[in-house]
């Protein structure tokens, strides 16, 4: 297991399997621009519709492709954490991962560069060190010299299964242990000798990639079913986004996470561990892209109060309130959307106007004919703005992608993306400005059908605070969308968050992201009918994303995975 052969199955492992369709609820066929916001520019594509019936769904034996994935940034040191309790590991530098529409977990962007497999060499090698500082925490034997092989045999069993998610093979074993016979041979020492192997483990293939070969299965003739330990990964990974613990690898040991009842009763006991919940916070920060933050700068003379702890807190802030509504509250989108709950410590109880904790967190709950859910929070809202003032596009782009899964197509070339200010000597609001320069027909045609999504957020300035003028003019947040079924009229953005969280169309949004997430990859026509189900599902339990996870691994579906011919 040398560097070389983990850079060769790296060279080879591109493999995505995904077709490239809309970030939406429908087919490739429902949008007007592709997977990246491409297209025809300035058109918008609608997503999908909501839960839809009509769809022919035949029960049959086509699984759409399962791609080869890499543990993300995130994946893999939540695995090392989890491979090494109680060990601090410190730090390794470590590329970000690429995202498509928020997902960091897109198979096809998990690509290694030659930075990242040396990035990936040095991290096993200190992380092996820190590891074998305490080898009582590693091994599983205490070696002497009548006892050493048995004690090297045992160890190598033992964390070779942890770290390849299943046990070893005979090939492997005998691999290893010949890896750490050769070190000993050498004059290494017995706990140097282990610390070379795990070193190895750490750099190997079956540790880095989620590899899924399968079994064949009488009747049918194109698809695998997942081994049990390979189930065993992908509910791991789908609940914690880390591996799986004792407890689940004895379920796959046992033969017991064949059915969807087996399933369903392991989801739930792993929905209960603390990982869950830091695993909908994740989920929540790639999904709702709660790191923008950092890409907008705001002017230090109109914002004074922009301080570096107040955007921390800000940021903090999105992480709090999901691991809240996820964690301890009932895990609902409508929760997500619309709970003026939230924490807050010194600076941000500022901003929105409450009575500070006298140190660190509270939590506190905010005016509810202000606030309402992740939309009205500072983090978005700063994150989706100019220098000097609310974006209402931006705010609207956002919205109309991430909660409603439609389309978007690049604006004309010669565009001016800058902020709009008023001429001299004049006064105007903030959207009168942006209405005067997207009045123009280039510009209209599609900012008409989204804007008035982010014309909703104008009660909230550049960092999000709540006001009622602009300029000394009053505030108008109100509008009218229409889009597909939609026909809604808006008065404000508390308005506009109660109406997301009771929308179908939102809620098969959800769904179809979920899945996506799930798979790692952009869901295809094929998926149609899955996503279906799973938003059907998901309305029927009135948006608990937790209940959604159930029935996602209840699918049958989720324990194949195609057959792909040469």
């Amino acid at each position: 297991m040398t560097l070389g052969l983990v850079a060769g199955l790296f060279a080879g492992s591109a493999c995505t399997g995904g077709i490239g369709v809309g970030a939406n609820g429908g087919g490739a066929n429902r949008g007007g621009a592709d997977a990246t916001g491409g297209g025809e520019s300035g058109s918008v594509g609608q997503g999908g519709n909501g839960p839809i019936s009509q769809l022919d769904c035949p029960k049959t034996n086509a699984v759409p492709p399962a791609p080869l994935r890499r543990l993300s940034r995130v994946e893999y040191w939540a695995t090392l954490k989890d491979l090494f309790p109680g060990i601090s590991l410190g730090t390794v530098a470590f590329l970000k991962d690429a995202a498509d529409r928020g997902f960091e977990n897109r198979a096809k962007l998990l690509n290694p560069s030659p930075l990242l497999i040396e990035q990936l060499n040095d991290g096993a090698a200190a992380v092996a060190a820190k590891a074998m500082a305490n080898p009582a925490s590693l091994l599983p034997c205490t070696p002497t010299a009548a006892t050493e092989a048995d004690c090297a045999s045992k160890f190598i069993d033992a964390f070779g299964e942890k770290a390849f998610r299943r046990p070893l093979s005979v090939d492997e074993k005998s691999s290893y242990l010949g890896l750490f016979n050769t070190a000993r041979a050498g004059g290494t020492l017995f706990n140097a000798a282990a610390q070379l192997t795990v070193q190895a483990f750490l750099q190997a293939p079956q540790f880095l990639y989620r590899i899924e070969l399968g079994t064949a299965e009488a009747g049918s003739p194109d698809r695998l079913r997942l081994t049990q330990f390979e189930v065993a990964t992908r509910m791991s990974y789908l609940l914690w986004g880390s591996a799986p613990d004792a407890t689940l690898m004895e379920k796959a040991r046992q033969k017991q996470l064949e059915t969807s009842a087996d399933r369903e009763s392991e989801v739930r006991r792993m929905l209960g561990d603390p990982r869950a919940t830091g695993m909908f916070v994740e989920f929540h920060r790639q999904w709702l892209d709660f790191d923008q933050l950092d890409n907008e700068p705001k002017d230090p003379k109109t914002y004074p109060a922009f301080t570096p702890e107040l955007k921390t807190a800000m940021r903090a802030e999105s992480d709090r309130f999901v691991a809240n509504v996820m964690g301890k509250g009932d895990g609902t989108l409508r929760s997500l959307l619309t709970s003026p709950t939230t924490e807050v410590d010194a600076t941000l109880a500022e901003l929105y106007g409450v009575s500070p904790p006298a140190s660190g967190w509270k939590e506190v709950s905010l005016d509810p004919m202000e606030r309402a859910g992740i939309l009205t929070r500072a983090n978005f809202l700063a994150s989706h703005g100019h220098m000097v003032s609310g974006s209402p596009p931006l705010r609207a782009v956002y919205t109309f992608k991430r909660l409603l899964c439609h389309t978007i197509g690049s604006p004309p070339g010669n565009v001016d993306l800058t902020q709009p200010v008023a001429k001299v000597g004049t006064i105007s609001t903030n959207r009168q400005l942006f209405e005067q320069r997207l009045a123009p027909a280039a510009c209209s045609a599609c900012h008409t059908v989204f804007d008035p999504l982010g014309y909703a957020f104008e009660n909230y300035d550049g960092i999000g605070r709540y006001r009622t003028t602009d300029n000394g003019l009053p505030v108008d947040a109100t509008g009218q969308l229409e889009v597909g079924d939609i026909n809604w009229q808006i008065s404000n953005g508390v308005d506009l968050s109660t109406k997301l969280a009771e929308s179908p169309e939102v809620q098969a949004c959800v769904a179809s992201q979920w899945f996506e997430y799930a798979q790692g990859r952009e869901k295809s026509d094929a998926d149609e009918c899955s996503i279906q189900t799973l938003a059907n599902s998901f309305v029927a339990k009135r948006g608990d994303m937790r209940e959604l996870l159930v029935a996602l691994v209840k699918d049958p579906d989720f324990t194949f995975r195609p057959i792909i011919n040469p």
